[in-house]
């Protein structure tokens, strides 16, 4: 899963690095991609009963911690 996820970001950046530039690509993409991650995990934690709907300020940090352990190297 995290193998794909690369490979469709850098799709995704190189698609917009083409039409953009390289800065407006990662001003697009990284921002856009700690989003959709962040919503994804608030969802999951929702579905758990983690977290109410009140606490919408754990997107980000899901988000940020979802992005570095997915665009993390392979070690």
């Amino acid at each position: 899963m995290k193998k794909r996820v690369k490979e469709y970001n850098i799709i995704l950046y190189d698609y917009f690095a083409k039409v953009f530039g390289e800065r407006i690509a990662s001003i697009i993409i990284i921002p856009s991609a700690i989003i959709i991650l962040g919503i994804i995990g608030y969802g999951i934690m929702l579905c758990f009963g983690v977290f109410d709907l009140g606490d919408i300020e754990w997107i980000i940090g899901i988000g940020l911690i979802l992005f570095i352990i997915i665009f993390s190297p392979n070690k």
